[in-house]
């Protein structure tokens, strides 16, 4: 049985494409010229800022009642 080192047709258009190498400071630069997604980095930052922010001062305000954050 004769085996061929490689199939006439490709199985898809993406494996005819040849890869891509990208510098992650590049890609990282092209990201931050999209204004939505910086809008989006921004607010789930500030959300997660706050809520950390908030479960620390209220673990500090209840601990010397006796309640634990365990």
């Amino acid at each position: 049985m004769f085996v061929k080192d490689k199939p006439e047709f490709p199985p898809s258009l993406s494996s005819m494409e040849k890869s891509k190498t990208t510098n992650f400071c590049m890609a990282l630069k092209d990201v931050l010229k999209i204004p939505n997604y910086v809008r989006l980095v921004c607010i789930f930052s500030l959300m997660q800022g706050g809520f950390l922010a908030f479960g620390t001062n209220i673990d500090q305000l209840f601990a010397p009642i006796g309640f634990s954050n365990a």
